[in-house]
């Protein structure tokens, strides 16, 4: 397939790494810089060595693509669906966000849409080099087409190296990593810890514990099971960075409003722990960015 990756960070990174030895791949990215360094590098696994040569395009360069893969951050969708409709309008698209704010501004989309989680770990070093920190998947679900459809795509994309799964429900898929981000990424952010340490740390657990039981609660799903799978994803990735705290300390914007600001929004009642997170995410985006604020 001619596949197209939008978005350079670590996730756009490790992917197209692993499909351009199966497909033909372009990275699309925003900035001139990472596109020429992408063009002239290839991308490259700090772990293993193993380059792969890559094209590299500015996103408003966009090719018609077979498959159009979306890694950007939740806060950036918005602004790339009007370039993807230009050149792509009938392509398939896969979204790999964490959160679940971009489902609004999909909703209405004609064109077949696929929605997924990478449950690989995954750290960028620099603008062609990536660290593939866990060993995980790609497991998707279809959102507007047939499940025979998702059966097609999952098994061309799927290989020994790459494995890729098929589900049937996407709002269970992306509610059970919705709740794991809502725990792990704003008690890493704020106290600036490693994964691992809201297992270690007593206190962190119990709120971690907290979290978990709310954001469960608010979706409606099973809070013995959705913090089994908390624990385990923390003790898989103990040394992990979380994507937010590695977006605080670099004074980027977080997806805290499309991960407990939505948790927040589906609930019925009010949630101690995670308003209190929420607001501590925001108030350190605030230090960081510097906004003006309103009374």
């Amino acid at each position: 397939m001619n596949i197209g990756v939008i978005g350079g960070g670590s996730v756009g990174l490790f992917i197209s790494s692993y499909l351009n030895t199966h497909h033909s791949v372009r990275v699309y990215v925003r900035r001139e810089e990472q596109c020429e360094l992408l063009n002239y590098n290839g991308i490259t696994n700090k772990q293993t060595g193993e380059n792969a040569p890559i094209e590299a395009l500015l996103l408003e360069n966009m090719k018609k693509e077979d498959l159009l893969i979306i890694c950007v951050k939740q806060h950036q969708v918005k602004n790339i669906l009007p370039m993807i409709k230009q050149k792509n309008e009938n392509t398939p698209l896969l979204f790999l966000q964490n959160g679940m704010g971009h489902i609004e501004l999909i909703s209405h989309f004609n064109q077949p849409v696929y929605l997924g989680v990478n449950n690989h770990g995954t750290l960028r070093e620099n603008d062609c080099i990536y660290s593939h920190t866990g060993k995980g998947g790609l497991v998707f679900a279809h959102f507007n087409t047939s499940e025979g459809d998702a059966n097609r795509i999952g098994s061309i994309l799927n290989n020994s190296s790459f494995p890729v799964r098929v589900e049937k429900d996407w709002i269970g898929l992306l509610n059970k990593k919705l709740i794991v981000n809502a725990v792990i990424n704003p008690l890493t952010a704020l106290f600036k810890v490693s994964n691992g340490e809201i297992l270690s740390n007593r206190y962190l657990y119990d709120f971690a514990k907290g979290l978990c039981y709310e954001a469960a609660e608010s979706l409606d799903s099973n809070f013995d099971k959705n913090w089994r799978n908390v624990k385990k994803i923390a003790e898989a990735t103990s040394q992990n960075t979380s994507s937010m705290l590695k977006d605080i300390i670099e004074k980027r914007p977080t997806e805290n409003e499309a991960i407990s600001g939505y948790i927040i929004s589906k609930s019925k009642k009010e949630l101690v722990y995670t308003t209190f997170m929420y607001k501590a995410i925001q108030a350190l985006e605030y230090k960081n960015i510097r906004t003006p604020f309103e009374a």
